[in-house]
């Protein structure tokens, strides 16, 4: 399980790099590019949508930190990790259901909302096998 949790990081921590350098592409650039008067409304929404996809790629570098630390035995970090890992799915099922709603949503973004659940879930489901052997090898 601590083998899986590890891989799972790593892929969170690279996803969150990629998406740090994309949003601050996005934030910055387009930005830039939407700076006449008639489209100061797309430049302030193309740095917002920027800005926030910082903030959860953020998230995403600390739930794979703590992931990391987690497999190495540490589980106060773990713990850090599952929670935010759980606010992930909350905040992505709710987004889901709300476009539903709406209707807004299009095949694709329900599948790509799908798929923001998945690596949470795997992150949950090895992290709660992680915590399991941390307290086991603790308790011998």
């Amino acid at each position: 399980m601590k083998s899986s949790l590890k891989v799972i990081s790593i892929i969170y921590i690279i996803i969150g790099v990629i998406g740090i350098v994309v949003g601050l592409i996005v934030a910055i650039g387009y930005s830039a590019i939407f700076t006449s008067d008639s489209q100061t409304t797309l430049a302030r929404m193309a740095f917002s949508y920027g800005i926030a996809m910082v903030i959860t790629s953020l998230l995403g570098l600390v739930i794979g930190a703590s992931g990391i630390a987690g497999s190495r035995g540490k589980k106060s970090a773990l713990n850090v990790g599952l929670i935010l890992s759980w606010v992930t799915v909350i905040i992505s099922v709710v987004g889901m259901v709300i476009g539903l709603i709406a209707r807004q949503t299009s095949a694709y973004q329900v599948c790509e909302g799908l798929l923001q659940i998945v690596l949470p879930i795997l992150f949950i489901v090895f992290g709660r096998g992680a915590k399991k052997k941390i307290i086991e090898e603790k308790s011998i």
